[in-house]
């Protein structure tokens, strides 16, 4: 898996070229801990090139929603493939991250 980020206003998107599963979810968790430790910036999560997303990555989404919205900001999910939005649906992670 690969992470890039990029600063757009006051967003940090953060692009995902890979699966978000219990072999990657660390550098993923790593990375969007630092960007919420060092950044007034909300994150926007680009989706566009994950192919598959499990547990362990559901729980790495809602650990840093619950982190941001502790200091103020907000996370959003863009550009879902939709096999990955049913997972969230089902799990009703989407929904608590995008409020």
């Amino acid at each position: 898996m690969n992470v890039t980020t990029r600063e757009k206003d006051d967003i940090t998107i953060v692009s995902i070229d890979g699966n978000i599963e219990m072999t990657t979810m660390k550098l993923l968790k790593e990375k969007l801990l630092d960007i919420a430790a060092t950044s007034d910036k909300n994150i926007s999560i680009d989706f566009s090139k994950v192919e598959y997303l499990d547990s362990s990555g559901l729980g790495v989404l809602l650990t840093i929603s619950k982190l941001l919205k502790s200091r103020g900001k907000k996370i959003k999910l863009i550009n879902i493939p939709d096999k990955i939005a049913m997972v969230m649906q089902i799990s009703s992670v989407k929904n608590l991250i995008e409020e």
